[in-house]
């Protein structure tokens, strides 16, 4: 028996407007490009860039893509320790599906500054989910 991985495409169904916080890192950034390749869905990235961040694989394929990419990848620059921002990126996202992939994850860092993994890992997740609560709870019934 031969298996198969389904296409984003196929995973996605009816949903095209997709948010992905960490977009830009290794993780959220191998998300991103499968997402441009295999659907045609908006992906909205938000990201703070930061010392691990970096969009140059996502404009290649951006790049690849051609007409078929244009307008499909918007960054959003935001820290998700800024509620205000988080949920003023959510809203202008008006996301279908949120991929969260944002996260300090270098332990050195970790135990050099334990409050910036603290704010970015845990009240950053907080912000987003009241976030994303706050505009599904302002959407149409369906």
């Amino acid at each position: 028996m031969s298996l198969t991985m389904p296409t984003a495409a196929e995973l996605l169904g009816n949903r095209h407007r997709i948010l992905v916080t960490g977009g830009a890192g290794f993780i959220g950034g191998a998300v991103v490009r499968r997402l441009l390749r295999e659907s045609t869905a908006q992906v909205f990235n938000l990201d703070k860039m930061g010392y691990a961040s970096d969009c140059t694989s996502i404009e290649q394929v951006l790049t690849e893509l051609g007409p078929a990419g244009e307008g499909r990848h918007q960054l959003l620059r935001v820290d998700l320790s800024d509620a205000q921002a988080t949920a003023e990126a959510v809203q202008r996202a008006d996301p279908d599906l949120v991929l969260h992939l944002a996260a300090e994850s270098h332990v050195d860092r970790s135990i050099a500054g334990p409050e910036a993994f603290i704010s970015s890992n845990v009240t950053g997740t907080l912000h987003l989910l009241q976030a994303v609560r706050a505009h599904w709870e302002q959407l149409a019934g369906e």
